[in-house]
């Protein structure tokens, strides 16, 4: 078995523990085709009943939830989606999946822009460990009041916690529950953010496919009140930065200016970043995202049909007091 195989036997049989009989549903496009294909043989060794869609063969994305799709859904007990992302679907699509999560039993795993890099890497990790190494850090984070975030560039967060739950994704994803896989990360909704973000590794949605490591670019936002504030968003890069400044202030979606997560990544397995915010934002670090609280999760209200993670990379991490990490290495 290759790295490319044992991955996806990971994902099955480790994460999802999909068993005989289970009826399974995979969603992919031409872009993920190859790979989530590996995907549905690692299923069909367990059960014959996998269901296998391309969503392109619905129409043009960004794409709305086809019936058919939402339906098989309903009928399955484990499902993947593997599909790259596309500007403005999270609503369109991905949200009705989530919603059916919640009130279902349904085991579901998000695995958008899913690489063999990812695979061989992400989903190589020794889930037994990283599950132990995430109950460490939620179990500090969980009794959280106020973190401090900062870095060499500039970023300088006060953050307020404990109003919201804290949630650990470990790779051991429970009926009526989904998460990203390759997984590793403990995150909130935090009550308040203020200071300065340098994001300075990557930004999720369709921006990480367009722009990949803005190592060299970074972006920089003051945030007050837990919000982005407007005009403050810097970057050399232009564009990025316009594109970055639209994402955020939509007339149209009052809380895509907040900050609707905060998260530290578990997977210490992960030695680099690969441009690719599925896989990168478990990497040790810190991640916000502007948008959505996921609120399945962690009970914060604040809606939105848009969420963008930005990881900042080698932060220094204070919780009420206590350093837990130093320039990206947990002293934990």
């Amino acid at each position: 078995m290759d790295k490319l195989e044992f991955g996806a036997y990971q994902a099955v049989e480790k994460c999802m523990k999909v068993q005989p009989g289970e009826r399974v549903v995979i969603i992919a496009d031409r872009e993920t085709d190859k790979i989530a294909r590996v995907i549905e043989e690692a299923n069909k060794k367990v059960t014959p009943r996998v269901t296998y869609f391309i969503m392109e063969d619905f129409g043009a994305r960004p794409l709305k939830m086809p019936e058919q799709i939402l339906q098989a859904l309903k009928q399955a007990d484990v499902s993947f989606y593997c599909a790259a992302h596309a500007d403005g679907e999270f609503a369109l699509f991905r949200e009705p999946i989530y919603k059916w999560v919640a009130k279902s039993r349904l085991r579901h795993a998000v695995m958008p822009n899913i690489s063999r890099e990812i695979m061989e890497q992400g989903m190589n990790v020794d889930y037994d460990e990283l599950k132990k190494f995430t109950a460490k850090v939620f179990e500090i984070l969980s009794k959280a009041r106020n973190i401090r975030v900062q870095t060499a560039l500039g970023t300088d967060l006060e953050v307020r916690v404990g109003k919201w739950k804290w949630y650990q994704c470990n790779g051991d994803i429970k009926p009526g529950k989904y998460s990203n896989l390759p997984d590793g990360e403990v995150f909130t909704s935090p009550e308040d953010v203020n200071g300065t973000a340098v994001i300075d590794g990557v930004l999720g949605d369709y921006l990480d496919k367009k722009y990949g490591l803005i190592c060299s670019n970074p972006v920089r936002a003051e945030i007050k009140d837990c919000r982005a504030v407007l005009g403050s968003i810097k970057c050399e890069n232009e564009a990025l930065r316009e594109e970055v400044e639209n994402y955020i202030f939509r007339q149209s979606s009052p809380n895509s200016t907040r900050i609707g997560e905060f998260a530290m990544g578990t997977n210490l397995n992960l030695e680099t970043l690969v441009g690719n915010t599925l896989q990168d934002e478990k990497f040790p670090s810190v991640h916000i995202a502007f948008g959505d609280s996921l609120e399945e999760d962690t009970g914060c209200p604040y809606t939105c049909d848009y969420h963008i993670d930005a990881v900042m990379l080698k932060p220094t991490v204070v919780v009420d007091g206590r350093e837990i990490m130093r320039q990206g290495k947990y002293l934990i």
